[in-house]
């Protein structure tokens, strides 16, 4: 199960689990999501903030079966690093990436702190124009639907 902000808690009760996610931060409703899926695979890399050493903020990668994510999990902190110097600060407290089934044919989309992919899609042109969403359309969100396309212009 994977969500926006932060995984504060499960408790499973009979055969259900509830999940409870925090956000410290804001969230448009176009960027809210929920994801899960069984057989899901994860790995969490850390990236090493400047502005807060010893406090590594998590990436989260959730995948298929078959799908590799391994040279984004290296590439991401670097990709981090670089926006850090051109934009600032990342301003959530963690992010991550998700492929999603078949179905989701599209190449991606920028929910806040958790990038909805679709499946074996882990180029490194998409996760950088995803992740760069981060700084740009998820801090900053278009006051109206009609707005929407600047996201992406």
């Amino acid at each position: 199960m994977g969500s926006n902000g932060r995984l504060a808690d499960s408790t499973t009760v009979a055969d259900t689990t509830w999940f409870n996610w925090i956000s410290r931060d804001p969230i448009a409703t176009y960027i809210m999501v929920m994801s899960a899926k069984v057989n899901w695979n994860l790995d969490i890399v850390y990236w090493d903030r400047p502005s807060t050493p010893g406090d590594p903020m998590p990436i989260r990668f959730y995948y298929n079966n078959g799908e590799n994510p391994y040279i984004m999990q290296e590439k991401v902190p670097q990709m981090a690093d670089w926006f850090l110097g051109f934009y600032g600060e990342h301003p959530f407290e963690k992010d991550g990436f998700a492929t999603l089934n078949n179905e989701f044919a599209w190449g991606g989309m920028e929910n806040q702190t958790l990038t909805s992919l679709c499946a074996g899609c882990w180029g490194e042109s998409l996760i950088c124009h995803e992740f760069a969403h981060q700084w740009f359309g998820d801090a900053i969100s278009p006051g109206t639907w009609a707005d929407l396309w600047l996201n992406e212009g």
